[in-house]
């Protein structure tokens, strides 16, 4: 009878597996035996032995979240990079440099320092600006739309007033559009 791979590999886990149940019943022995005749110093051990374990486990998490918070900043910086770089391509250096730098920084410290009043009057001056290119559709757009909002519009409190507050504003025709479109949403 030949022995195979499988053959010897099993073998050779089994010993190992016996080794190991020797060596553990072997250990838990001698911890019983040293906790009975020296409870003090068996004590010590063991919380010695315990104490490095958490220092160990500790240090490891601690290595591990102070290596997540480099990969993150690392990550962070070259994705900056690379955004600043495709801005430059598609902008343009002369034209990224001089304008849109500008741009972007009084855009984050209007937000950040002001109120939403002024964030939304910087928005607008933009807009209003002929230097800022890339705006004038959104301009033309705005200026060219027929809604209009009232801030002192009263919605009603109860379903025909709603109603009537939704017919005046969108069309008799566009209320029956939406009516529509929710009973067949409901069925």
């Amino acid at each position: 009878m030949s022995l195979t791979i499988y053959d010897t590999l099993e073998y050779a886990g089994l010993r190992l597996l016996d080794i190991i149940a020797f060596v553990l019943s072997n250990i838990i022995v001698a911890t019983g035996y040293a906790f009975v005749n020296y409870p003090n110093a068996s004590t010590l051990v063991l919380s010695v032995l315990t104490l490095y374990i958490f220092y160990k486990m500790i240090r490891r998490i601690v290595r591990f979240w102070l290596n997540m918070m480099v990969a993150m900043i690392k990550f962070t910086v070259i994705m900056l990079f690379l955004t600043v770089l495709a801005a430059v391509y598609v902008r343009g250096f002369n034209r990224f440099f001089t304008k849109d730098i500008y741009f972007l920084k009084e855009l984050f410290t209007s937000q950040a320092e002001a109120s939403d009043f002024l964030f939304k009057q910087y928005a607008y001056n933009l807009m209003d600006d002929d230097r800022f290119e890339f705006l004038h559709g959104a301009r033309d757009f705005f200026e060219g739309s027929s809604f209009l909002i009232d801030d002192s519009y009263e919605y009603g409190e109860t379903y025909d007033q709603f109603k009537n507050v939704l017919n005046d504003a969108i069309g008799e025709d566009g209320f029956q559009q939406l009516n529509a479109l929710f009973n067949n949403r409901n069925h």
